[in-house]
């Protein structure tokens, strides 16, 4: 037993040194096919670079960690370009929507000026028509307290104080009576003064009565 385990360990050291011996003899070759290949490459005999390119090709040499390094550093940077576009169509989208914004708030302060400037357009117009209103009401009630006074008169001192009357001023008169006279139940004096007018006069009031008011 013990001398089986003595020529194990013989036939194993035989090994490692025969191992060394190839080893030594490889790293000789190659430091001599390196030296040689060196001095080619300064005589110019053979081109270096062409030669590792060559040894690249078909033994390919990957450094790992560099190649992972920059891989990553790759991809960081992809990562970051496609947030940057995004970041940038969202900031347009963004400005679009603010514009928009902007625009519609432009026209509705233009549209509400519009409706002010309307307002106040219907309230001159309201107050127009609120004057006009008072100022006939006004005449009408001047016009009916002056029949009042002529129908007091005797007829010809009544058609005295009407010829001085303007054209306008007596077809008024003369139409209030009528509605005066009917409200009242009563006979208008129209006719009666008519009658004592100058034919002329009363013939260019008969006439622009009947076109003011159509009777």
């Amino acid at each position: 037993m013990a001398q089986r385990l003595r020529a194990n360990t013989q036939a194993a050291k035989s090994r490692r040194r025969t191992n060394q011996r190839l080893a030594l003899f490889i790293g000789l070759i190659i430091a001599l096919l390196a030296g040689g290949l060196w001095w080619f490459n300064v005589l110019g005999l053979v081109n270096f670079s062409s030669v590792i390119n060559l040894a690249q090709r078909i033994i390919p040499f990957t450094p790992s960690t560099e190649l992972d390094e920059n891989d990553q550093l790759l991809l960081d940077k992809e990562r970051i370009a496609k947030r940057e576009v995004a970041v940038a169509r969202q900031q347009n989208d963004l400005e679009r929507q603010e514009r928009q914004l902007e625009f519609r708030q432009a026209e509705q302060e233009t549209r509400e000026q519009e409706l002010l400037v309307f307002e106040e357009q219907i309230n001159e117009r309201e107050k127009t028509l609120n004057s006009s209103q008072q100022r006939f009401e006004n005449k009408r009630a001047v016009i009916a307290e002056n029949i009042g006074i002529l129908r007091a008169m005797r007829p010809e001192a009544a058609v005295r104080i009407l010829e001085g009357y303007d054209d306008q001023l007596l077809v008024d008169t003369f139409q209030l009576e009528e509605e005066l006279a009917a409200q009242e139940n009563r006979l208008s004096l129209v006719s009666l003064w008519l009658s004592q007018l100058p034919p002329e006069r009363a013939a260019a009031v008969q006439r622009k009565s009947v076109l003011k008011y159509g009777n």
